[in-house]
């Protein structure tokens, strides 16, 4: 649901071939660039299932899958290996299916570890720690660090320090607080594929700091797109502040993913 809100799988089949087509043989040349020497380059893959549910493995993630593989079987040679961590017990089943979308020469590079542990060491094996990102055992930045560096910056240049993500399904009313630091501003943006709609109001404490935001997607009610809408820019710290949807039609449930970058 929280993908939706801000694409839609034509346009995730689109980046899927951008990527391959575009990005990864720039990305090779850049390499290239710096070190003649490299004649072949692969990409080693990691997924990490923690937290995964079984709502989350529904008909609309088969169909990404389905989008991503009928890409990928184009480039079968630009995968060394996929290792995928933290797979539940119930993903072996939904493993068995997902299977069945991918091409066999890709299956035979994918690996499911049921723990982080083997997981870990086996990514030791194929590419060594001293390439390996801190929180997958490795001695390099760690993926949070590496998105923060290479992410937004405000414009005293600051980088993002963290960010705040909440996928809120609002059938009337639906709320979420955070905090920020002395230190820290905060910029937010909703996103969502919402013809109806929902109106944001955040609070600090019992001041308003904004009142009646709407936000709604692109579209109609029969063709819904997805649009995103900034809600607050630069909220100062320090503080509670609590972020309160409003549905304009209240009839069902619709989906809203706010996304807040916190700079420091």
């Amino acid at each position: 649901e929280g993908v939706e809100c801000v694409t839609t799988l034509e346009n995730m089949t689109k980046y899927f071939w951008y990527d391959n087509i575009h990005a990864f043989p720039k990305f090779m040349a850049n390499l290239q660039a710096a070190d003649p020497d490299i004649e072949r380059m692969q990409t080693v893959s990691i997924f990490d299932l923690e937290g995964l549910t079984t709502s989350q493995l529904s008909s609309k993630t088969m169909d990404v899958v389905k989008a991503a593989s009928a890409v990928a079987v184009c480039f079968p040679e630009s995968l060394n290996s996929l290792i995928i961590l933290n797979a539940p017990g119930f993903f072996s089943f939904s493993w068995r299916v997902i299977k069945g979308f991918i091409n066999p020469r890709t299956v035979s590079k994918i690996e499911v570890h049921s723990s982080r542990k083997s997981g870990m060491k086996r990514l030791e094996e194929i590419i060594g720690e001293d390439q390996l990102p801190s929180d997958y055992g490795g001695k390099l930045m760690s993926t949070s660090e590496v998105i923060q560096q290479m992410g937004k910056r405000d414009e005293g240049g600051n980088s993002v320090r963290r960010q705040i993500v909440e996928l809120m399904a609002v059938k009337s009313k639906k709320q979420k607080q955070f905090e920020l630091e002395a230190d820290e501003t905060v910029t937010l943006n909703v996103y969502t594929k919402s013809s109806s709609g929902a109106n944001f109001t955040i609070k600090k404490e019992e001041e308003t700091v904004v009142d009646g935001v709407s936000v709604k997607g692109k579209g109609t009610t029969e063709e819904p797109l997805p649009c995103g809408t900034q809600i607050a820019a630069s909220i100062k710290g320090p503080g509670k502040f609590n972020v309160e949807a409003n549905a304009e039609s209240g009839k069902g449930v619709d989906h809203f993913l706010l996304i807040g970058d916190v700079f420091a």
